[in-house]
């Protein structure tokens, strides 16, 4: 499942919610790359990014190597929440570069 071109990584490996992470961070990267980002906005969206892929990391050891439910639940809002305000970034407001 790509988003905007953004493909997941093939790695069996990875969990949803890490493959999902892939994706955003692709979504951002393609967004500065078409001019829809500027630097700056691409660079804070990385950001909320990387604390959701810590948080990730740290559900994950703190459950033994698996994301519960309800961490799982909560990441995938967070996850939600990012890839709207990525698009609304995106293509809501004119940026320049």
């Amino acid at each position: 499942d790509t988003h905007n071109g953004a493909a997941p990584p093939s790695d069996p490996t990875v969990t949803r919610a890490g493959e999902r992470s892939a994706v955003e961070a692709g979504r951002i990267v393609l967004n500065e790359k078409a001019g829809n980002l500027t630097g700056d906005q691409a660079k804070q969206l990385g950001s909320q990014l990387a604390t959701i892929q810590q948080q990730i990391a740290a559900d994950t050891q703190a459950n033994g190597g698996s994301l519960s439910a309800t961490d799982a639940q909560a990441i995938n809002q967070l996850q939600n929440q990012l890839s709207q305000q990525i698009y609304e970034t995106a293509h809501g407001s004119a940026t320049t570069a």
